[in-house]
């Protein structure tokens, strides 16, 4: 799959028709026929994933390599890497609907700067949305937002695999995807990239339509899988990098969440209590249409997840480097 200038990687599980709508997206898109390859990495998959995409005929080179059992994403992900060969990596999720500029987009801002990360935007759908997922996606299009008008430039945070593109060499030089991480392993490799001269850039016209959906216990434990992750890369200076975190971080929070979050870090025995009466107030608000006050109790919830994540991360822990190799050992 050398040919391609562009190789879009794509590790699914039990989504087929998902991901069909995905590369129906991907079938029309602005490049020449032959600009950019696909590899879907099918882990785990029993419904016929495979089978559909090699029933279909598309205008771009497609691979299909089945994992069973599953992998989880960051080794599906790496074992993609080990057969895509282009120069650009483009990571799309199964639940991202391209739109047709989006390769082209991704394309050119790499020829603008061989060390960019290109970070493209997940637009939410016009089909009503799970409560929680309806609040990631606001929070998404505030980050967007922010860093579209220059009050932040966009960070490791915000490197979803979802909709970004880096060149191949840049990901093999960190290591790859960390496959022990099941959630926020895309975040974890932004932190190695970054520490390896990578630049993270902002695009808003490489878009797609995230078809988000999963269940709030994913969505909480995410929370805490990002709090554990950013205060193990982002410190520097081990310990006293990790307080200093702690404290920038914390209080840049509102008021009413410090509170809560103190709340439930001193008295863990009340998280449950706590989460659960948040989840059911949040959805009868959202119910009613009362989102504000809904949305308040999610970011809450959200927020309180993420602290506890970053209370159980090890002080001082070195970020862990993964040779592609060690990381597709077994997968070949």
């Amino acid at each position: 799959m050398a040919s391609a200038t562009v190789a879009i990687v794509t590790p699914t599980h039990q989504r087929r028709d998902s991901l069909a709508r995905v590369l129906a997206g991907l079938s029309k898109q602005s490049c020449p026929q032959g600009y950019f390859s696909v590899v879907v990495v099918c882990d785990g998959c029993t419904d016929g994933t495979a089978n559909m995409i090699q029933s279909t005929v598309y205008p771009f080179e497609i691979r299909v390599i089945e994992e069973a059992p599953a992998l989880g994403p960051a080794a599906a992900r790496n074992r993609a890497l080990s057969v895509a060969e282009a120069e650009l990596i483009l990571f799309l999720d199964d639940d991202v609907v391209p739109t047709e500029q989006l390769v082209a987009t991704h394309a050119m801002r790499h020829s603008e700067d061989p060390n960019a990360v290109v970070i493209g935007t997940l637009l939410a759908p016009a089909e009503p949305q799970q409560p929680w997922i309806r609040w990631e996606a606001e929070t998404l299009q505030k980050q967007y937002a922010d860093m579209q008008s220059g009050a932040w430039a966009p960070t490791p945070r915000q490197f979803y695999t979802g909709n970004a593109s880096v060149r191949r060499q840049h990901v093999l030089a960190a290591g790859g995807f960390d496959s022990a991480l099941r959630r926020g392993e895309d975040v974890e490799l932004a932190f190695r990239l970054q520490r390896n001269g990578a630049r993270f850039v902002f695009e808003p016209a490489a878009s797609g339509i995230h078809y988000a959906r999963r269940s709030f216990a994913s969505w909480l434990e995410a929370a805490g899988d990002y709090g554990r992750i950013e205060a193990v890369m982002e410190p520097i200076g081990g310990t006293r990098g990790l307080v200093d975190f702690k404290q920038r971080e914390f209080q840049g929070r509102h008021p009413m969440v410090r509170g809560l979050v103190r709340i439930g870090l001193r008295s863990p025995g009340l998280v449950p209590v706590l989460v659960g009466a948040g989840r059911v107030a949040g959805w009868a608000l959202a119910r009613l249409g009362l989102w504000r006050l809904a949305r308040g109790i999610y970011t809450a919830i959200f927020e309180l997840a993420y602290w506890r994540g970053v209370e159980s991360a090890p002080a001082g822990k070195a970020p862990r480097q993964v040779p592609l190799a060690e990381a597709n050992a077994g997968n070949q």
